[in-house]
């Protein structure tokens, strides 16, 4: 029987890209590894050299497992573990953004919520950062909620 090896790399790649590598933590002289698809070869074999395995990039979002054959025996096992393919979205970047309301009167001890609007509207990042420039007057948190904390002439 071949020896058991751990199935290594996969994860997630920025949609457009070159993918990411999937191997074998190491391999035996003798025995070919395939590269199973949903549990199918996918055409993608190589012969063992002792040494750690490298499948070209995939870029088809699935589970990889990896089968071993001794070449000599036909002796079939599946290595430990499977490596997984990913696609993350392509980040989109904040054009434009503006605050509601643009300008409020608060009093002492009042509040004030802000609404953000982000665009595009497909942006892929919405987190939005409040920061009051005077800090003696009003304070903002986290979710744009201001409170006057004393009053101006």
């Amino acid at each position: 029987m071949p020896v058991l090896y751990n199935v290594i790399g996969g994860g997630s790649y920025i949609s457009g890209g070159s993918g990411v590598a999937i191997g074998v933590s190491n391999s035996q002289i003798g025995v070919n590894y395939h590269l199973m698809l949903g549990g199918i070869n996918n055409g993608t074999t190589l012969a063992g050299t002792g040494n750690i395995l490298s499948f070209a990039n995939k870029t088809v979002v699935s589970v990889y497992t990896v089968k071993a054959i001794i070449v000599t025996t036909v002796s079939k096992i599946n290595m430990i573990e499977s490596a997984t393919v990913t696609v993350n979205q392509t980040p989109i970047k904040v054009t434009r953004g503006s605050a509601s309301p643009t300008s409020a009167s608060i009093s002492v001890s009042a509040t004030q919520l802000l609404t953000a609007t982000v665009l595009p509207a497909i942006v892929t990042n919405k987190t939005v950062s409040w920061k009051s420039v005077n800090t003696l007057v009003a304070s903002v948190n986290t979710s744009g909620l201001i409170t006057g904390i004393a009053v101006t002439i």
